[in-house]
């Protein structure tokens, strides 16, 4: 075997030995928690994912789809605009994995603790239905891909997704 023949066979096996999962920054995510705000503080609004794996930490770009009770898209919640510092320990599991906090400085006055991203300023960003809808996590670099949804309240459309990952 020359020494080309053996370094393709190194790397095959290499591929085979490492989880592919580390390759992946963001995309092993779910949606925790979606609160809305209430009648009387309907501005406080956070969406919390939780990491179901470390590392997933890489989430520049992404962002929080927000869709209305029939499931129609209305635009963008927040946007991440860099990487979230926290990003878990090797071998973390769901639910012992990171969260990531998203919502407005409202909600983040009310909790009392600091968000990871605070969307007030974000230009062109939708505020959560207090009735009812769904919101999506959505991978920036790859706009089709939604790693996870969560409807709530009087949401009445199809709740699947077209894409699963």
């Amino acid at each position: 075997m020359n020494h080309s023949s053996r370094r393709a066979v190194l790397i095959a096996l290499l591929f085979l030995c490492v989880p592919l999962d580390l390759f992946a920054s963001d995309h092993l995510m779910v949606i925790q928690e979606v609160f809305p705000g209430t009648p009387a503080n309907p501005a406080a609004q956070y969406v919390m994912l939780r990491m179901t794996s470390f590392g997933q930490n890489l989430v520049t770009n992404d962002f929080v789809e927000v869709q209305d009770a029939s499931g129609a898209v209305l635009g963008r919640f927040g946007t991440f605009p860099a990487t979230v510092a926290q990003n878990g320990t090797a071998g973390c599991v769901y639910p012992f994995c990171p969260a990531i906090l998203i919502g407005t400085s409202a909600a983040q006055t009310l909790l009392g603790f600091a968000f990871d991203v605070v969307v007030d300023a974000q230009a062109g960003r939708i505020p959560l239905p207090l009735a009812g809808g769904r919101v999506c996590f959505r991978i920036g670099s790859l706009a089709t891909n939604i790693p996870d949804c969560v409807a709530y309240g009087n949401f009445t459309g199809v709740n699947s997704i077209a894409t699963p990952t």
